[in-house]
């Protein structure tokens, strides 16, 4: 993306209302007064190893964003590229790398194979519904039992 050239790449943006992506810097205590001023309650924070840091001193530019975009597909039920679109047009200098974009790629067939099932069920629970009609139902008040308590 646009790297260093960024000017706020040392400040924190404002993802989706109460979600914020930043550098570490930003989480310190001596930023405390500022996270609350923003309403940020809690905090995740992704620190890499060493060996991490002498190789890859970006390393937490690719994590991160990373687990806000898997957090916005799982939420909202985007599909990966509309997610990362989103998640860079906020904060530009975010960079997953590859193996971070591929692992999002399958973790979108994965929600996507959740909603199925979920669509499935839901249909079952309709045509199971549909079934107690014709059972409960007498010749003049047909009504469906969707309680539990009620069975």
């Amino acid at each position: 993306m646009l790297g260093k050239r960024y000017a706020k790449r040392r400040d924190m943006q404002e993802i989706i209302p109460g979600l914020f992506l930043g550098p570490y810097a930003v989480a310190k205590k001596d930023q405390l007064q500022y996270l609350q001023g923003n309403g940020i309650t809690h905090i995740v924070c992704v620190r890499c190893p060493m060996e991490a840091k002498i190789i890859k001193p970006n390393f937490p530019d690719q994590v991160n964003p990373s687990l806000v975009i898997g957090y916005l597909m799982e939420s909202f039920k985007i599909p990966f590229l509309d997610a990362l679109r989103y998640v860079c047009e906020r904060r530009p200098c975010c960079s997953p790398n590859l193996g971070f974009q591929r692992q999002l790629e399958e973790y979108e067939h994965i929600i996507m194979a959740k909603e199925e099932v979920s669509e499935h069920r839901k249909e079952n629970l309709y045509s199971q519904q549909m079934v107690e009609v014709l059972i409960v139902g007498s010749d003049t008040h047909l009504h469906i039992i969707s309680d539990p308590e009620h069975r």
